[in-house]
Formats: structure tokens, sequence, C-alpha cells
């Protein structure tokens, strides 16, 4: 059966002159080869895409969700919406352990460990804002943010018993301006002195 298009992703589509995707959906019935009495639905989702293989022909690219919900009562496309939010909310768990590094509590008492979550919670709702603020549509996670907002003019890595300073080019005329600043500072305050 083919993928329901609401109303204004059709609207959205025709504003921003894009084709919605050709989608189309079928189930079957799945028993795991344990048990004889257990039956669960299998969704699949193929989406057609243009141009991307070797000979640019196009091709189906399928996913498809196994479900223990009754495709009797639900349509495949509310099954797939609702399996879709919740691997949404994989993506925001990950956001949390990697993107504020919240694998681990550091510290040693809980109050420190709770202003430690604290710090992150208000790191996390920040960064929030000004995702949906730069791109209310598609808001992006912490990385991307970092590297679009933030700027690091180096970073120091350790590796094969080295000490190395990494900088980005864009900042290397920067970097340089200062070591030649500080070199004539320090050869002016040298010579003020006579040595």
């Amino acid at each position: 059966m083919p993928w329901a298009y609401s109303a204004e992703e059709q609207e959205e589509a025709a504003g921003k002159k894009r084709f919605l995707p050709k989608i189309e959906l079928g189930s079957f019935l799945y028993q795991p080869g344990w048990s004889d009495s257990l039956r669960f639905f299998c969704v699949v989702k193929r989406t057609w895409v243009e141009g991307i293989d070797l000979f640019g022909a196009g091709h189906w690219k399928y996913y498809a969700v196994l479900t223990n919900r009754n495709l009797l009562y639900q349509s495949p496309q509310s099954v797939m919406e609702h399996h879709a939010k919740r691997g949404n909310s994989e993506n925001f768990i990950r956001e949390e352990k990697y993107g504020y590094d919240l694998k681990h509590f550091p510290c040693q008492k809980l109050s420190a460990n709770h202003a430690y979550g604290l710090f992150a919670l208000i790191a996390h709702n920040f960064l929030r804002t000004i995702a949906r603020l730069h791109r209310p549509d598609k808001p992006h996670y912490s990385k991307k943010l970092r590297r679009q907002f933030i700027f690091l003019p180096g970073k120091l890595v350790k590796h094969a018993r080295q000490l190395i300073m990494k900088i980005p080019r864009r900042f290397q005329k920067e970097v340089l301006l200062i070591r030649e600043w500080t070199r004539a500072a320090t050869s002016s305050t040298a010579m003020a002195r006579g040595t």
C-alpha cells in the first residue's frame, strides 16, 4: 500500500519545490524458530531512491520493523511512524551520553554529581534552543552545533609520547600573529633592559 502524506507535508514540499519520495508499505507474519505459537508482524517500508546506484537508474531502499502491535486495528503507516519516534528517542539518549559526557558521573559525592547533572541539563536546554532557532525544521545535535558556533583555536593531542598542538587552518593566521607579537614584545623588553 502507498504511503499517505499529510496535507502539511504536501504543502511544505510544494513550497520548497521538491518531490515527496515514493514509499510503499507491506507486512507479513514472522514466526520465531524457537516457538510454534508466537507470531509477530513485520512491517516493511520501501522507498524509491533516484539515481544513486552504479548505473544511475535508481533503486528501492528497504527498512523493516518487527512489532507486537496488531495490524488488524492499526495501519502499517501508523506502526512505522510510532517506531520512528522511538528510534529518535534513542538518538537523544546517545546525545546525552556522548554529546554531554553523561556516560558516567566524575565526582565521588552525590551532591557534586547532582550539580554535574544539572549543569549538563542547562547545557542541553541551551543548545537545543540554539538548534531550534538556527534550523526550526531540522535542528542539529550538539556535535554539529559546537562545530558551527563554538570555535576552538587549538587542541592538545598526546600521541606516541609526543604532545602535539593541532590548529585548524582558519585559525593559523591568528596564531602566527600572536607568536610574532609575543616575540616582538619579548625582544623589546630585552632591549629595554639592555641584555
